[in-house]
């Protein structure tokens, strides 16, 4: 028995050497990879994983996810993660979360995101408190639950998360699973704000432009959009675009309203390839190009943008860069009209459907029959350009 003992002993201390040893080298791991000696951390992570150190192993994930000192390689990626994350290391449930969410490597689960994210979460990675949040705001992978979204946001927040103090920031804002606090909203984005969080930086401009919960201040307003923009945040690139365009704060120009926009079309941004688009048709700051605003409008479009729908059924009903077609013009109206619904711009929606009863008298039953089979198809569409090209190329066969 006390043989035993003292192997269990021996064997137990040179587990402890070997776990020390291993914290020792993924430590080293960290040093060099934070440093940009991405040789040295691969070596000093292979060895601590040969030990089983899940710290290590997430190392490595990272590593291989992004190409540092290897090739890029994402099985190899998912395997690392996968054998830290079993062991319970944050960073990896928390990397493995990511992936499940975009579809990299793995078949795309938002509930197999959720539940990596939740285990992160629940040993305190801020990141993934925020991630978590985010699905149950938005119910992906999860029931829909506002109150589990602040409770998550708010765990963030609490630890310096900037993310999670401008979505938390972003409920208090609403009212949306708390009672509504514009002035706490405010402390959460400048907190987030200045630690260089572009989303907050961009909210809080637009509390400053609108004067919400604080008086109107453009010149501030204008300063934190700049910020954001510099960042690449599209979303203040396009509010810098629309403030030189209406000329609120800023002298009117609409050539640089045109520079901004650009800039955040050329990033995929709906809004501002809408807004470009705007700016061809109507010869806004740019010499006016139907063909050029067509094209830009369906590049909104193909991302579900309403008012880029609603404009470029204008375009089929007027015949301006493309032949008139009264039908198309009819289909997108109807899946703009379905979008305006879901966001609840009634606004949008009443001035669309006085053009939409214009255009009815234009047109014949069947033609508005046929119009609303198409709108069918392009909301059942993942793009919904494609089945209207197609109907389009049917039609120019049939003449």
């Amino acid at each position: 028995m006390l043989s035993i003992r003292k192997n269990a002993l021996a064997a137990c201390l040179c587990s402890l050497l070997l776990q020390g040893a291993a914290r020792a080298d993924t430590a080293a791991g960290d040093a060099a990879l934070k440093q940009g000696d991405y040789p040295t951390a691969l070596r000093e992570y292979r060895t601590a994983a040969r030990a089983n150190d899940p710290a290590a192993e997430a190392g490595l994930g990272i590593m291989y996810l992004n190409g540092r000192g290897v090739e890029a390689d994402l099985p190899a990626a998912i395997k690392w993660f996968r054998q830290a994350a079993d062991q319970g290391n944050a960073t990896a449930q928390f990397s493995l979360g990511l992936m499940y969410a975009a579809g990299t490597g793995v078949p795309q689960s938002d509930v197999e995101a959720a539940n990596w994210q939740k285990r992160a979460a629940e040993q305190g990675n801020a990141d993934a408190q925020h991630e978590l949040g985010g699905f149950y705001f938005e119910g992906k992978g999860v029931e829909r639950n506002p109150a589990e979204a602040f409770k998550w946001f708010k765990r963030a927040a609490d630890q310096g998360n900037r993310e999670g103090q401008d979505s938390l920031a972003g409920m208090y804002a609403m009212g949306v699973g708390v009672q509504q606090d514009y002035q706490e909203a405010i402390r959460l984005y400048r907190l987030a704000a200045d630690q260089g969080e572009p989303r907050a930086q961009f909210n809080l401009g637009l509390l400053n432009e609108h004067g919400q919960g604080m008086p109107r201040d453009y010149a501030e307003a204008l300063r934190l959009l700049r910020l954001s923009a510099a960042q690449n945040y599209t979303g203040a690139q396009v509010e810098i675009g629309s403030l030189y365009s209406n000329g609120r704060g800023v002298e009117k120009n609409d050539a640089e309203a045109v520079k901004w926009f650009r800039t955040a079309a050329m990033r995929g941004d709906a809004m501002a390839e809408n807004d470009l688009a705007s700016s061809y048709d109507h010869a806004w700051g740019v010499t006016q190009d139907y063909r050029e605003a067509v094209n830009w409008y369906r590049l909104s479009v193909t991302q579900h943008t309403p008012i880029a729908e609603e404009n470029l059924g204008t375009v089929y009903a007027n015949g301006h860069g493309v032949e008139r077609n009264y039908v198309v013009a009819w289909a997108l109206w109807s899946v703009a009209t379905r979008g305006y619904s879901d966001a609840r711009r009634h606004d949008n929606l009443q001035i669309l459907h006085g053009e939409r009863l214009k255009l009815a008298a234009l047109m014949s039953q069947d033609d508005m029959n046929e119009g609303d089979a198409l709108a069918q198809q392009m909301l059942d569409a993942g793009d919904p350009l494609v089945p209207m090209d197609a109907w389009l190329a049917r039609a120019a066969m049939k003449k």
